[in-house]
């Protein structure tokens, strides 16, 4: 199987390059050929904070504040200047600058933007497209009782994990051998990775269940091999939005679950990530996917009255699933099954 390593850019990545092109344009003498955005915690809301017109400021002498209006002048015009400034088109329309009188740069990923990035990252992982969706809007919205967690196995509910119920499966492994994730190998995973194989084995059920109740349509349903990437057909776009143009996701879980998904976007294009941090993030994910998926319905009543929901809840499940298979097969070097 080819490399599974999404082309979608990472969010702090994008906005980095983009930073720096405007830089080397307004401040060449400068020389500045790299800085950093990091994520800042605001809520609900997707921030990312930049202080390049601090880093401008102490080589240059100029004013901070004054430096980053710039910045912003230029961010704002560049984006009908398209190939100048390549991927700025839509700069606007995915976030909006906020310039704090230090000079620090706040950038918010605004809800078009989080549904082009969600629907970039649902697409062939091998595609270096960073498309313009339309972001499809559902007409109603919702409302979603938290659940009991329980790691229970959709129809297994007797079984437990490291019992002999959970039976191994054939998968395909990154060098084109099958091999087969054994009951006696699966003792020796530790309990953390092997809440990550539940995890994606979860994933791979829900959506095949989803496509059985025609909530969405997978291109190929029984692959022939497994692991799996799987595809998505219908919906293609996901409804991310709802009629008023924010997010569907209202729920604390929701939003964590794409938090951690964005942090695997990131660094899945970071050559400098130690094992240990790989290791912690398996267990983020696997720990965000649990919470989600305690609290967040797929079927029952919000399929019944909100389908839009469901199907962008399973859209975030096609995304958790490739990252889990990312971070078991290609980091850990653990079997991503199908079932457990």
């Amino acid at each position: 199987m080819a490399n599974s390593a999404l082309k979608t850019p990472g969010i702090a990545t994008f906005l980095r390059e983009q930073i720096l092109n405007l830089v080397q344009q307004e401040f060449p003498e400068s020389r500045i050929v790299d800085t950093s955005v990091k994520r800042i915690n605001r809520g609900l809301e997707f921030v990312y904070q930049s202080a390049i017109a601090l880093q401008l400021a102490a080589l240059t002498g100029q004013n901070a504040f004054q430096i980053a209006n710039l910045i912003d002048h230029r961010w704002r015009t560049g984006i009908d200047q398209p190939e100048t400034v390549p991927d700025m088109k839509n700069m606007k329309k995915r976030f909006r600058l906020e310039i704090q009188p230090s000079g620090m740069m706040l950038f918010k990923l605004l809800p078009d933007g989080v549904a082009d990035w969600l629907q970039t990252m649902t697409q062939d992982p091998q595609s270096n497209s960073f498309p313009n969706f339309e972001v499809a809007s559902p007409t109603q919205n919702q409302s979603q009782n938290p659940a009991q967690f329980a790691m229970i196995p959709l129809g297994r509910k007797n079984s437990k994990p490291g019992s002999t119920n959970f039976h191994s499966t054939n998968f395909h492994s990154t060098n084109f051998h099958s091999t087969k994730c054994s009951e006696r190998s699966a003792k020796n995973i530790s309990r953390d990775w092997f809440y990550l194989q539940y995890s994606h084995a979860r994933c791979c059920s829900l959506l095949r269940l989803g496509h059985r109740e025609g909530l969405i349509v997978l291109s190929q349903p029984d692959p022939p091999v497994v692991p799996v990437l799987w595809s998505v057909v219908e919906p293609c776009p996901f409804p991310w939005l709802n009629r008023d143009h924010h997010l569907c996701f209202q729920n604390a879980a929701e939003h964590e679950m794409i938090t951690t998904l964005f942090t695997v976007l990131e660094l899945r294009h970071c050559s400098s990530v130690s094992k240990a941090q790989w290791e912690k993030l398996a267990r983020q994910l696997s720990q965000a996917f649990w919470v989600f998926y305690s609290q967040c319905q797929v079927l029952g009543e919000v399929k019944q009255g909100f389908p839009w929901l469901a199907q962008a809840r399973l859209g975030l499940m096609l995304i958790a699933q490739s990252s889990s298979y990312f971070l078991l097969q290609e980091k850990l070097g653990i079997c991503a099954p199908l079932e457990l």
